[in-house]
């Protein structure tokens, strides 16, 4: 079942769409939950598929519930799908700092997906904390957070 899964993530990855989507049609019916995300975001964008978001929606909506279940109870693969649906924002509205927290969850259960993620998130929030003037002067960007550990700025833009 896992198999199938990472198989149908690393197409998806890829770009070999209609690899992907079988392969997470095929995990979904051996009762991988967590194709649901992939599976939809495959019918929502028309990857391997006709664009279908109406039945994109329902889908991710009728699995939610569970796979958020399966994250709290430590799921480190069911974080990272909780952790892209906040940080993607396709069927909900974006929230970072929600993403982020899911992200941490599965890289403390030891998915090494959600460790990457994690990382990409706080490098994009020290690369955009920063903006030069026409001199060449760092300015601090607007922000609605902003936070100072040993001289380092870690913040969220609006």
């Amino acid at each position: 079942m896992a198999t199938v899964y990472s198989s149908a993530m690393e197409n998806y990855k890829k770009g070999n769409y209609r690899q992907a989507l079988s392969a997470f049609r095929n995990s979904l019916e051996l009762g991988n939950e967590r194709s649901a995300y992939g599976l939809a975001l495959c019918m929502h964008f028309g990857r391997g598929m006709f664009v279908d978001k109406s039945s994109a929606k329902q889908l991710i909506d009728g699995y939610l519930d569970r796979i958020r279940g399966m994250a709290e109870g430590g799921d480190g693969e069911a974080c990272q799908v909780m952790g892209l649906y906040y940080y993607e924002g396709v069927f909900a509205e974006r929230n970072l700092p929600l993403a982020e927290s899911w992200f941490a969850r599965g890289a403390e259960a030891g998915d090494s997906d959600c460790k990457v993620y994690l990382n990409e998130l706080k490098d994009r929030r020290l690369t955009t904390c920063l903006q030069c003037d026409r001199r060449g002067a760092v300015k601090l960007r607007p922000a609605v957070l902003l936070e100072v550990y040993v001289n380092v700025c870690i913040v969220w833009t609006k």
